[in-house]
């Protein structure tokens, strides 16, 4: 049987938001998953897609870029705070042009396993499962996690525009970007909506320059921040900030040391699965 690894991610505490709270956190978690299928298109085995109440899910080549997808999906969606699941296994019912809910598999079993462990856990709201939870893949794959949650609003929707401009992904290409920022606007409108703003993005600067996790060695892992260099002169105007300011912001925010992190775990993931150990 083929060898994949399925997402599942839900809301934390959705039934304690207000109604409005929730209608609009769903809006955006769904315009999300929108721009972030196309342009994860290139490990999608089934699209991210809701499945029940407020939880999604959906199935990948690798755990690397289901890992990757649920990070993206957090940054995105800065209202809340997700929990998700990756489980690893096979992908045992296989039904033709029909969604990720109509699949099944010890990879859907697994992945089950994993978000329900991050459900009880009071340490983490993530963790990878290929039969049992593993500590070492999740207390990993928890730290740059753990940096995004402990940002301000203000970090944290700093840190969703670096996402927008410079998106990591395992394996992205030009004709993906071109299908993302098909979605972008949408996304954007979205998001304004939500947050009662607008004008708060710029669309030209998005998609700037997209990172292939899977191209990097470590060497090109390290050299990511040299791609933020000089982000705060280029952002200042737009963003109704000086430079300093947002300077602040992202080293108080960690950015490039979570952008770090998350690579290094993706390379650690995939490198494992290239080994033949999903353990």
């Amino acid at each position: 049987m083929q060898q994949c690894a399925a997402l599942m991610v839900d809301i934390r505490d959705s039934r304690k938001m207000t109604e409005a709270r929730r209608q609009g956190v769903q809006d955006v978690m769904g315009a999300s998953l929108a721009y972030l299928n196309v342009l994860f298109r290139n490990d999608l085995l089934r699209e991210v897609v809701f499945s029940a109440g407020d939880e999604v899910q959906g199935l990948f080549a690798s755990a690397a870029a289901a890992y990757l997808y649920h990070r993206s999906l957090s940054l995105l969606v800065v209202q809340a705070d997700l929990r998700g699941g990756v489980g690893c296994g096979a992908w045992d019912v296989q039904v033709a042009d029909a969604p990720s809910t109509a699949q099944d598999g010890t990879a859907y079993h697994h992945a089950r396993d994993a978000i329900s462990y991050a459900k009880k856990s009071r340490l983490y709201n993530f963790a990878i499962s290929s039969g049992y939870p593993s500590s070492l893949h999740t207390v990993s794959a928890n730290y740059p996690l753990l940096l995004s949650a402990q940002r301000t609003t203000r970090q944290a929707e700093l840190a969703r525009q670096v996402e927008l401009r410079y998106p990591m992904a395992l394996h992205v290409d030009d004709a993906a970007c071109e299908s993302a920022r098909a979605q972008l606007p949408e996304l954007l409108a979205v998001i304004e909506r939500a947050e009662g703003r607008t004008g708060c993005f710029d669309e030209d600067a998005c998609l700037r320059q997209p990172v292939s996790v899977a191209n990097l060695d470590e060497a090109g892992v390290l050299a990511l921040p040299s791609q933020l260099s000089g982000l705060s002169y280029r952002m200042e105007q737009g963003a109704g900030r000086t430079r300093q300011s947002i300077d602040r912001l992202l080293d108080g925010g960690m950015v490039n040391q979570e952008r770090l992190a998350a690579a290094f775990v993706a390379r650690a993931l995939l490198e494992e699965e290239a080994g033949g150990n999903r353990g």
